[in-house]
């Protein structure tokens, strides 16, 4: 996928288009290229339950990066739901998997018609 000026979609392009700011957002995988001076790559491989990060935290690591390489990340209502035993853990109100920023799967309950046309409007555009 790329945006409207021909770049490579990426992570701070999505978000920019998601309701995010009332959820718990947690990072399971993430490598790329960029500014990730808190090595959150490793932290998020290191806990069963990804790495929580605040909306605005995570709006701020996106901006810094240049490439997304792999990545999967969950936006929950509750913290608990994000522990290894939850029945709601990979539910999400939003999961979001990118690979090589080309290629975008969001899947989630808040994922409705009205989000799906925000998003297709924004990156499904003709060559």
């Amino acid at each position: 996928m790329t945006t409207a000026d021909r770049r490579l979609t990426e992570l701070r392009d999505i978000l920019a288009l998601l309701p995010g700011e009332d959820l718990v957002w947690s990072l399971y995988e993430f490598y790329g290229f960029g500014g990730d001076p808190e090595g959150l790559e490793g932290k998020a491989l290191a806990s069963p339950s990804g790495y929580v990060l605040t909306w605005p935290r995570l709006v701020e690591f996106a901006r810094g990066i240049r490439q997304t390489v792999d990545c999967t990340l969950v936006a929950v209502e509750r913290a608990e739901d994000l522990a290894p035993d939850s029945p709601e853990r990979g539910v999400g109100e939003f999961v979001l998997v990118g690979h090589d920023s080309t290629v975008w799967e969001l899947t989630g309950a808040r994922f409705g018609p009205a989000l799906e046309a925000r998003f297709r409007a924004e990156f499904c555009r003709p060559s």
